[in-house]
């Protein structure tokens, strides 16, 4: 299929540096690794054809109600698709597809505007994702340091206090004072794409830090007596 006469045109726009008016402000958007997301053309008035770019690079250009046309192009090969009203499907999403598109959208009139869209791709976090590092003194009290892990970019961090209902940290450390039985915290990790949670109870961690030194206290009063 050749190129259409609005693509070769918007290529040599590109080239020159002209630039169309834009339709509406710069939309941010957010996709998950392998999962899809769909660039809405958003528009109140009648559309001939779309054509869409990553950079100064054409993708794919779109028509209404009709066929796509994706030029030859390894980075996305047959991860592209169109909607009736000519918006953009990405699927199978790579951190590498982030940046920034920009549609070239030609009204019936045949005037041209852009309508522009930053993509972010982030991990679709689980459950598993999520780790809790703690360390523990004994004295007089117990105090639990505690610290929440994700192995990934972008991410966020909150710890909350059950009983209260309050939030205590905003960062991925916590420190406990003097923890008391009862007491539980939940550490909440997200980013643009999902948020997951683990819950912990410092006291436990404590009970588990006595036996320990009961154990080495014992060990240490056998080896005395041999």
């Amino acid at each position: 299929m050749k190129f259409p006469f609005t693509s070769l045109l918007l290529i040599f726009l590109q080239e020159s540096g002209i630039g169309a008016k834009p339709c509406e402000n710069k939309t941010l958007i957010f996709g998950a690794e392998e999962g899809s997301v769909l660039l809405q053309v958003n528009h109140s008035f009648p559309i001939r054809d779309i054509s869409w770019f990553v950079g100064e690079k054409m993708i794919a250009s779109t028509y209404l109600n009709s066929s796509m046309h994706i030029p030859d192009n390894a980075t996305f090969a047959n991860r592209l698709s169109s909607t009736g009203d000519g918006s953009l499907f990405i699927h199978s999403l790579r951190k590498k597809d982030r940046g920034l598109y920009t549609a070239y959208i030609r009204h019936k009139d045949k005037d041209i505007c852009t309508q522009e869209y930053e993509l972010r791709v982030g991990v679709n976090l689980s459950h598993t994702d999520i780790h809790i590092n703690h360390s523990v003194t004994i004295k007089e009290s117990c105090d639990v340091s505690l610290s929440c892990v994700v192995y990934a970019t972008d991410v966020k961090f909150t710890w909350r206090n059950v009983e209260m209902d309050q939030t205590v940290s905003v960062n991925g450390d916590l420190h406990v004072y003097d923890a008391h039985q009862g007491e539980t915290y939940i550490c909440t990790a997200g980013n643009p794409i999902r948020n997951v949670s683990k819950a912990v109870t410092p006291w436990d961690l404590c009970e588990q830090g006595n036996n320990i030194i009961v154990w080495q206290i014992f060990y240490s009063k056998s080896l005395a007596k041999q």
